[in-house]
C-alpha cells in the first residue's frame, strides 16, 4: 500500500514538474518578448530587420528563426491590445455603440497578452471572458456557446474565429452605420453569412415581425449557420439559411476553400492565382441572382442588404439590379477585396438609384454604406 501511494506520488511531481518546465519556458518568452517591445520603442531603427515567414509558418532565414519568433510575439501582442483600445473607443453613435461596461471587459481580457504567460494556457478562457461566452454543449464535432441570451454554434476548435467575428460585428457594429442599420420589422439579406453571426445580430434587432435571409455556400459554415438559426428559433426574427452563391447570373461557380480561415471562401476567379497556396481545393456550388432568390421566395420588399463575399461583391450586384432598383434598401457592401470596388460599387449602385448617399467606414475591413434619403 505504502508503495503504491509512494510511485503514485512520484507520478504527481513528475507530471508538475514537466508542467512547470512547460510554463517556465513560456513565461521566459513571454519576459524576452515584452523586453524585446521596449528595446524596439526606445530603438525604432532596430526594427527595420525585414523577416517574414513563409507558408505555414516556417521561417525563410534559418539562423534568424528564434528572434523572428519573438518579433512575431511582440507584433502579436501589439495587434491585440491595438484592437481592445479600438472597441474600449467605440461610443459613437450610440445607436449601435456597445455600453461601456461591456467594452471595458472586452479591453480587460486583452491586456492579458502583457502577462508573460504562454497563451495555450489561458487563450480559451480569455476569450470567453472577454464576450461573457458560456459553454452550453459540445461534442466531437460542435461547441455551442451562450451570450445575452443567444446561441451560437461552430464547429470544434473555432472558438477564435467565433469571436473575432463577435467582436468585429456586434462590439463594432462592422455592418451598421446610421442611418443603415436594421430596424424592427425590415427584411434582410445577408450575402456571406458564414456561421450566422452578422445574421443573428440582425435578426436580433428585426424582431420576430422580421426576416433574413442567410446565403452561405461552403458547406462546414453552412452546418453551422443552420444549427445556429435552429437553435434561435422563437427568439429573434426567422433566419433563413441558403446554401447558394450570389452571383451575376443563374449557374455553377467554382468555390476556392481556404484552408487558414473558414471565413475566407472566395469565388472571385482573379484571387486564384494570387491565393493559390490558401486554396487547397474547390468546391463546385449553385450561384443565383439576388433577383433570382427574391422573386424565389416571393419576398414582398427587401430593407437591408449586407455583402461580404470576397470579392465577388460587383458581380452579385450586377445580379440585384431588378430588387435594388424596385426596393432601394439599405446597403452595406465590403469594398476591401479589390482596388476599383470602391469606385466601380459605388459606379453600379448610382446606376440603380441616383438617390444614394454614400459613406464608407473602416473598422478593420473597410464597408460601403449606402442609403436613400428620399
Amino acid at each position: 500500500m505504502g508503495n503504491m501511494v509512494g510511485n503514485m506520488g512520484c507520478d504527481i511531481v513528475k507530471k508538475l514538474v514537466k508542467w512547470f518546465s512547460r510554463f517556465g519556458q513560456g513565461v521566459v518568452l513571454g519576459l524576452v518578448s515584452v523586453a524585446f517591445q521596449l528595446l524596439i520603442a526606445l530603438f525604432p531603427e532596430y526594427d527595420k530587420m525585414k523577416l517574414k515567414p513563409t507558408y505555414k509558418g516556417e521561417n525563410k532565414m534559418e539562423k534568424a528563426s528564434l528572434l523572428w519568433r519573438i518579433k512575431d510575439a511582440i507584433r502579436w501582442r501589439r495587434k491585440h491590445i491595438g484592437f481592445g483600445f479600438r472597441v474600449l473607443r467605440f461610443s459613437s453613435p450610440k445607436e449601435i455603440a456597445p455600453p461601456l461596461k461591456e467594452r471595458f471587459h472586452y479591453f480587460l481580457a486583452t491586456l492579458r497578452v502583457l502577462l508573460p504567460i504562454p497563451d495555450r494556457y489561458m487563450e480559451r478562457r480569455a476569450e470567453m471572458f472577454a464576450l461573457g461566452l458560456r459553454l452550453v454543449s459540445e461534442n466531437e464535432k460542435e461547441e455551442i456557446y451562450e451570450r445575452k441570451g443567444l446561441l451560437y454554434a461552430v464547429h470544434k476548435g473555432r472558438l477564435t474565429g467565433l469571436s473575432n467575428m463577435i467582436a468585429n460585428i456586434n462590439l463594432l457594429s462592422q455592418y451598421q452605420e446610421p442611418p443603415v442599420v436594421v430596424e424592427e420589422g425590415d427584411i434582410v439579406i445577408d450575402c456571406g453569412a458564414n456561421i450566422g453571426v452578422a445574421s443573428l445580430r440582425f435578426a436580433k434587432r428585426a424582431g420576430k415581425s422580421g426576416k433574413v435571409i442567410a446565403i452561405e455556400p461552403e458547406e462546414n459554415n453552412y452546418e453551422a449557420l443552420q444549427k445556429t438559426a435552429k437553435l434561435n428559433e422563437g427568439r429573434v426574427a426567422p433566419i433563413i439559411p441558403l446554401k447558394v452563391a450570389v452571383y451575376k447570373e443563374n449557374c455553377e461557380v467554382e468555390l476556392f476553400l481556404n484552408d487558414l480561415d473558414f471565413s475566407a471562401h472566395s469565388i472571385y476567379q482573379k484571387r486564384k492565382k494570387k491565393e493559390t497556396r490558401l486554396r487547397i481545393e474547390f468546391e463546385k456550388v449553385k450561384a443565383l441572382k439576388i433577383d433570382t432568390l427574391v422573386e424565389e421566395l416571393g419576398l414582398e420588399r427587401v430593407d437591408f442588404i449586407k455583402m461580404d463575399i470576397e470579392g465577388a461583391e460587383v458581380d452579385a450586384l450586377i445580379g440585384a439590379e431588378e430588387t435594388i432598383s424596385q426596393f432601394k434598401p439599405k446597403l452595406a457592401i465590403c469594398t476591401y477585396h479589390r482596388p476599383t470596388d470602391p469606385i466601380e460599387i459605388r459606379k453600379i449602385l448610382s446606376k440603380y438609384n441616383p438617390n444614394y448617399k454614400f459613406k464608407e467606414i473602416e473598422r478593420g475591413e473597410k464597408v460601403l454604406f449606402a442609403w436613400d434619403e428620399l
